[in-house]
């Protein structure tokens, strides 16, 4: 094609044509980072792939969010401060979705672990909040971690993963007690959307050998969550 030729096709597109071309940069930036499970902030999409394009950046997102949809099966989450994840809108049970390595293997395990324990401290039908001593101390009876030594020869270092690696990644929301200053946990905003908690219920009630609404308060939650669900 001559340079007058690209030039012209050049100024024969229009800005929908635009728009589609930068949606699909940001599509290609954002599964690239996914398998981090880090969440991608909004500054860092319009200053690595969008540039001087930023100004179009909440146009392009929409297009984003539909075309991952659509194509790939995939829900974009806006989360706090500004950030974005990907998940898969398949409901995974008992997060079904096959690790990559091993050491996320061992990490999800892990990380189910700690969701169910979290989810069965549920007081109301709203998100559970632990201190986490309270974890500490689960993990310890499951001989896990010890009081002394929190590296583990299977998990690693354990507390490393919860305080750090699982916060980052949105999987659990770490915040302190204005009151006492204590450490809570509770579910993070990838955890909602990636973890069905039916599926801690079934897993806990076949532990327990029972019925799955012998747990009330927690089948009361479950309840709750699969209503605010059908209404997104």
């Amino acid at each position: 094609m001559s340079q007058r030729a690209r030039r012209q096709t050049a100024t024969q597109q229009g800005p929908a044509d635009n728009l589609d071309h930068l949606g699909s940069r940001v599509i290609k930036y954002l599964l690239e980072k996914s398998h981090t499970k880090y969440p991608v902030k909004a500054s860092d999409i319009k200053k690595y792939v969008l540039g001087k394009h930023a100004e179009h950046f909440r146009q392009v997102m929409v297009i984003v969010k539909d075309r991952l949809r659509k194509i790939f099966g995939y829900n974009l989450v806006n989360t706090t401060g500004a950030q974005y994840f990907i998940t898969n809108m398949i409901v995974n049970e008992y997060m079904k979705a096959l690790p990559r390595s091993d050491d996320e293997a061992k990490e999800q395990i892990l990380l189910f672990l700690v969701l169910s324990f979290i989810f069965m401290c549920a007081e109301n039908n709203q998100n559970a909040i632990i201190v986490e001593d309270e974890l500490w101390e689960f993990l310890i009876n499951l001989n896990i971690i010890t009081e002394d030594e929190s590296q583990h020869p299977y998990f690693g270092n354990v507390k490393s993963l919860i305080s750090d690696k699982f916060v980052k990644q949105l999987y659990l929301i770490k915040s302190k007690q204005k009151e006492t200053d204590s450490v809570l946990f509770e579910w993070g905003p990838r955890a909602n959307y990636e973890l069905d908690r039916k599926a801690v219920l079934k897993f806990v009630s076949k532990i327990y050998n029972c019925p799955m609404e012998n747990f009330v308060k927690q089948h009361k939650a479950m309840k709750v969550f699969e209503r605010s669900a059908l209404r997104e």
